[in-house]
């Protein structure tokens, strides 16, 4: 009998034992299975957090995009207002001088000066239009990107924003005298002599009109650059004013100098002027403008009376204006036009004009 309930407890020990050892290797299954789904899920949610990321910063370039093309649009606008009112002035100053000559010349320049006006109001309202468009755009995106902001890309902005406001100041924005030079018929030479005699360390920027013909590339800039201590550069559109500067302006675009110092050159279809483009008018009126008792004139050798009025822009605004001499000229039209305004401060020889212009910077 004792035999016999030995054996049972044996049985049922060992039967114990193999669903305690199942029932230990089941429990490690099911903590493997979830492990495994805390990694799974631990890793999904790593993922989720990525992705999240990515949109918010995606969706923040998005909006620093929009907001440079409104800012550009908005200088645009701003320097398509400044060209038109340097046109118009440029334009009045001919009516003033046609009044004194025959009508059909006086009703042909308000005729011009009408259409400048009208298609100037076509380019604001267009301008107006992409303004709004972009701010109903940058609305819809601003909404989206409050639902899932989060402290830590409120962090990220805060030293953006402080290296905005520590960055600094171009040249181009600081006070500094501003040459705009003009010439034609026998202005290279001028041109040459002028740079020639400036030093390297010339404290001034200077902006350069001559007329070329629009027929070939023209290497003028290239040609006074081996010739002048300076750097002589092609304007293009952006190029930002400097001391130790020269820019010329390249054939068929009038060159514009807006707020900043920035270039601009119009398009090769602009309207010419004293039957010129580029014409020293633009030019002139434009340095007068952003410039002011900081701008100079200087008119050289050529024909057409170009800079005319530009000068008593320049004058009007503060500036100082050099007209080269008769004998030194090879045509001497457009500086005896200048010298007729009343407005010219100094007439001198071609070898005299840069020394003139060290001692004005210098002065300034």
């Amino acid at each position: 009998m004792k035999r016999k309930s030995s054996a049972l407890s044996g049985r049922y020990l060992a039967a114990s034992d193999r669903s305690l050892k199942q029932g230990i290797a089941q429990r490690k299954t099911v903590e493997e299975a979830l492990k495994k789904s805390g990694e799974r899920y631990k890793a999904l949610l790593e993922e989720s957090l990525v992705l999240q990321e990515h949109l918010r910063r995606l969706t923040h370039q998005i909006l620093t995009a929009q907001e440079a093309e409104r800012k550009q649009i908005s200088r645009d606008l701003r320097d398509e207002i400044a060209q038109t009112l340097l046109g118009i002035n440029v334009r009045l100053l001919a009516l003033k001088k046609a009044a004194r000559g025959n009508r059909a010349t006086l009703k042909k320049e308000i005729a011009n000066t009408q259409r400048l006006v009208q298609e100037s109001v076509q380019s604001i309202n267009q301008f107006a239009r992409e303004l709004i468009s972009i701010g109903k755009r940058k609305g819809s995106i601003r909404h989206m990107i409050m639902k899932t902001k989060s402290k830590p890309e409120r962090r990220q902005e805060e030293p953006a924003n402080a290296a905005r406001e520590t960055t600094p100041i171009s040249p181009a924005s600081r006070s500094f005298p501003v040459i705009a030079m003009a010439a034609s018929v026998g202005g290279l030479k001028a041109l040459s002599v002028i740079l020639g005699g400036l030093p390297a360390d010339f404290p001034a920027a200077i902006a350069i009109v001559m007329h070329l013909s629009p027929e070939h590339k023209s290497i003028l800039a290239e040609i006074l650059n081996s010739r002048a201590h300076l750097e002589v550069k092609e304007a293009h559109t952006g190029d930002i004013l400097c001391p130790s500067s020269v820019f010329v302006a390249p054939p068929n675009h009038h060159l514009f100098v807006v707020k900043g110092g920035r270039l601009e050159l119009s398009s090769s279809a602009s309207e010419k002027v004293h039957y010129a483009r580029p014409s020293a008018e633009p030019l002139f009126a434009s340095v007068a403008e952003v410039y002011k008792r900081n701008a100079i004139a200087v008119v050289l050798t050529g024909g057409d009376g170009d800079g005319s009025f530009g000068v008593q822009i320049i004058k009007e605004k503060g500036g100082q204006v050099i007209a080269q001499d008769r004998p030194t000229s090879q045509d001497f039209s457009m500086p005896e036009t200048s010298i007729k305004t009343g407005d010219v401060d100094f007439i001198l020889p071609l070898d005299e004009i840069a020394p003139k212009l060290i001692e004005l910077v210098h002065r300034t």
